[in-house]
């Protein structure tokens, strides 16, 4: 001091370690939770890591009471998802190669036909090798998609290379003839595939930054398909003991070539020459069948959806309150609505037969939403789901019965249940003009309209409340004893929120030390009158004698396009598109 004497800062101030006053907090199955993200470089295996981390949690619970581990988002179960759906589909595919070739050619030249599913993904590695293309969710699709089309051309080959044997033409000259004579038509079937997934190569943004492996994984697997068809397969069908003519055919295949000729030239053929002799019956058939089809679609009678909703292993349910409010206003809401869904959980539970929970955690996080907003006010719970395979029961249908049980929350500004398609959701409004009132009014009476439609549900809006803001204005008193506004706005803040002083190192964190007035003297906003107010030459005056506040709400979150205010209103699900252009009819003469 001024004296000389020491004073302490434990004799003036309370000092306490905390963490730092930010609203990011997580929950997991109502207990407190950090999450701890696992990835993978490009060398490493992600499956590999997965089992050696399950391993490591498994580990830590025996050795632990007070800290226990769980697996949350484990991104490798679609992963080995879709692994075991392509060896289940590679594995069905080569198997109905097989058999029905088998049945309408030989066993031994079906064979050979298939060996083209595992020679075009070893070649289709290869390139994907080079190209530092790893088995990954994108690549697997990919193959998946590519893994029907891949035995097409080599099933035209070789049934031609058979027909041309059949007619009596040599093993060797059968398979170069066969070959030659449709090698124009399958290069331009298996091409006109190649070139619609050369676009994918040149797609921006996030989407392009991994979607052109799957083309790449298409192209790769068909360019070797060709190969092996024009260049490999007509070799083993020449040298084929299945084309052999000293072969003796068995009884068993003679009765089936028997059954093959009365289907072909006794049911196929007179049809086909009826369908030759009346062309324009052919060609009109299937172009009313086409229409007949285009009517029930319009009709109503066939529904369509062009973006299917996926269904998803978990559940989001995110909150906005309005900005401003307190972290516990959000936290207790939340909580209240977890509550409800281990209700609700507990109701499926006994409902099912193997009485198996459906809902196996619940993440719980303060401080962000999935609308984008962040702050005290904003919140979301994750609902980890049992999975899909087993679940046997839909995500929505689970949203829709928490939304039911939770019912009306007045203190909500926003609030969905489960999460969004990935191109938005199916209803969205904006509301534009220069006029903000008009546009406050029409947005009101649109949100009540679209409440009375029993069919929409989770209805938000973009135009939200802004943070609560204080005004302050300096009375004469201030400027008359040297005080600017900046002065006073300065030391309110550095009471309320704080001023940082000082940062010490300790190890590998670094610790800022922070000087505010203590919990208690910083309840409300109504302290502020009680606060004193330091002037340029040292004195101490009550901040009500020195200034004046008001409080009121900042700015919206409202956006502006092409210099006009812009207000969206979404919904879903999407039942209703013809009753929302009369409603909106009906708004603009309103207003």
């Amino acid at each position: 001091v001024e004296d000389g004497s020491v004073v302490y800062l434990r004799d003036i101030a309370t000092v306490t370690e905390q963490w730092e006053d930010n609203p990011n907090k997580r929950y997991y199955n109502n207990q407190t939770a950090i999450i701890l993200n696992l990835d993978q470089t490009e060398q490493e295996d992600i499956i590999a890591i997965a089992d050696s981390s399950k391993v490591a949690i498994q580990r830590f619970n025996e050795s632990h009471d007070n800290v226990k581990a769980a697996v949350w988002d484990d991104r490798t179960v679609p992963l080995r998802q879709r692994i075991e759906l392509l060896s289940k589909n590679g594995i069905i595919g080569l198997m109905l190669v097989i058999m029905t070739l088998g049945f309408f050619l030989k066993l031994r030249l079906s064979f050979w036909v298939a060996i083209s599913i595992p020679f075009s993904f070893a070649g289709m590695f290869i390139i994907a090798g080079f190209w530092g293309i790893t088995i990954n969710v994108i690549s697997l699709f990919g193959m998946i998609i590519v893994v029907g089309i891949l035995v097409d051309d080599a099933i035209v080959v070789a049934e031609n290379i058979f027909s041309h044997y059949e007619r009596g033409a040599p093993a060797l000259k059968a398979a170069i003839d066969g070959t030659m004579e449709v090698i124009a038509p399958v290069m331009t079937s298996v091409m006109t595939t190649v070139i619609a997934f050369v676009p994918y190569f040149f797609l921006d943004g996030m989407f392009g930054k991994f979607i052109w492996q799957m083309g790449l994984v298409v192209i790769a697997s068909l360019v070797f398909s060709l190969i092996e068809t024009f260049l490999i397969l007509p070799s083993h069908l020449a040298h084929s003991r299945g084309m052999d003519v000293k072969q003796k055919i068995p009884p068993i295949r003679r009765k089936i070539e028997d059954i093959i000729q009365v289907l072909t030239h006794r049911i196929y053929a007179p049809f086909l020459r009826k369908a030759l002799t009346y062309k324009w019956v052919t060609i009109m058939v299937p172009v009313a069948l086409g229409m007949m089809t285009y009517g029930l679609i319009r009709g109503g009678l066939i529904g369509v959806t062009i973006f299917p909703f996926v269904d998803s292993d978990t559940v989001p349910i995110n909150i906005s309150l309005v900005a401003g409010r307190q972290e516990m206003d959000t936290d207790s809401l939340l909580a209240r609505i977890e509550t409800v869904c281990r209700d609700v959980n507990l109701e499926i539970k006994n409902e099912r037969e193997d009485s198996a929970d459906v809902i196996v955690g619940i993440m719980r996080e303060i401080g962000s939403n999935s609308f984008g907003e962040s702050g005290s006010h904003a919140g979301r719970l994750t609902l980890q789901l049992m999975d899909g395979e087993n679940r046997d029961m839909q995500s929505y249908d689970i949203a829709n019965r928490i939304r039911e049980a939770v019912g009306p929350l007045s203190q909500v500004e926003n609030i969905t249940y489960g999460a969004a398609g990935h191109f938005g959701k199916p209803i969205s409004v904006s509301l534009r003009g220069k006029d903000y009132e008009q546009l406050d009014k029409a947005r009101n009476l649109l949100v009540d309209r679209m409440k009375q439609l029993s069919t929409l549900k989770d209805i938000t809006d973009s135009d939200q409340q802004g943070p609560r803001e204080v005004d302050i204005t300096l009375k004469p008193q201030a400027h008359a004893l040297g005080l600017t506004l900046q002065d006073v706005v300065g030391q309110v803040r550095q009471g309320y929120f704080g001023q940082e002083i000082q940062r010490i190192q300790r190890g590998r964190d670094e610790i800022r030390v922070w000087a505010r007035y203590s919990p208690d003297d910083r309840l409300a906003l109504g302290q502020i009158d009680q606060m004193r107010i330091v002037t340029p030459g040292g004195n101490v005056y009550p901040f009500s004698e020195l200034a004046s506040y008001t409080i009121k709400r900042g700015i919206t979150t409202i956006s502006h396009v092409d210099r006009k205010r812009e207000i969206k209103i979404e919904a879903s699900p999407s039942e209703v598109e013809a009753d929302l252009p009369p409603i909106l009819t009906q708004i603009e003469d309103e207003i």
